[in-house]
């Protein structure tokens, strides 16, 4: 059942607050993410990676980054098992935010959750999933525990 008046707008401001919240979240991940390619190897090839990659998406910097990766650390090492943990939670990190702000809204609905489906109207290929403020602020703490796990392995493993 859809929510309205003011109890709708309470919901709907409260969920937009959170999605700005993990899009600054996600854009701050997504610079230090860009800054270690660029800087990789010394910064040898700092001007031609900043040029390929200027705007360039998290997608694109992550496939360099594990290529990167791959050649300084074996898989079985620490800091090759370290990167591929890390490259799976961003993906799915990324998949998320992807789906937050490609999505269409729903109005709220009870229990202050909001539909974000994904896909054309007239597509058989529609996903939808709910939020609510609270999922919000997990994909949050997923995201802030994404950073300083990259801080991390930036100081532990450089490229």
């Amino acid at each position: 059942m859809m929510l309205f008046g003011e109890e709708a707008e309470r919901a709907e401001s409260a969920m937009a607050e959170r999605l700005g919240r993990v899009l600054f979240a996600y854009s701050r991940l997504d610079v230090s993410l860009g800054l270690q390619l660029v800087w990789s190897d010394m910064a040898k090839e700092l001007p031609s990676l900043t040029n390929r990659y200027s705007n360039q998406g998290v997608g694109a910097r992550m496939d360099f980054l594990k290529k990167r990766v791959a050649t300084v650390y074996a898989p079985d090492s620490d800091g090759g098992k370290a990167y591929a943990d890390f490259f799976v939670e961003l993906d799915a990190l990324r998949q998320i935010r992807n789906d937050l702000v490609h999505g269409r809204w729903s109005p709220p609905l009870d229990e202050g959750q909001m539909a974000c489906v994904v896909g054309l109207p007239t597509s058989g290929e529609q996903r939808e999933a709910y939020f609510t403020s609270g999922l919000l602020d997990e994909v949050l703490l997923r995201l802030d525990r994404a950073r300083v796990s990259h801080e991390r392995l930036r100081e532990q493993w450089p490229v």
